[in-house]
């Protein structure tokens, strides 16, 4: 599968992932509501998360040294990322639903 096009086989393998994995998600959400609910809240604002872990990932590669860090190291400060983004996009989200629908906030 090549990206860069995008290829026609990218597109499809990722379609056909998407439409395989969504029955899954449907079952887990409707018997543990609470375990997608941190991913639900990450999703609800995709802009505003992609901006804000630029940030902070950048942030954090240029404090920590990214050739130094071991992949391990990586994981614990991506978790710790995540961690760190979840209530942003939170409140974000609140804040969202609170605008009006001609607001250039909820493109964010």
């Amino acid at each position: 599968m090549v990206k860069y096009g995008p290829s026609l086989v990218f597109l499809g393998g990722n379609a056909g992932l998407i439409l395989l994995s969504w029955p899954l998600l449907s079952w887990v959400n409707a018997r543990y509501p609470l375990l997608l609910k941190p991913w639900c809240v990450l999703g609800s604002c995709p802009l505003f998360f992609y901006g804000a872990h630029l940030a902070l990932f950048a942030t954090l590669s240029r404090l920590i040294g990214a050739t130094r860090a071991s992949l391990g190291a990586a994981r614990v400060v991506w978790l710790a990322g995540l961690i760190v983004l979840w209530p942003l996009c939170r409140l974000y989200g609140r804040f969202k639903r609170v605008t009006p629908l001609t607001s250039l906030w909820r493109f964010l």
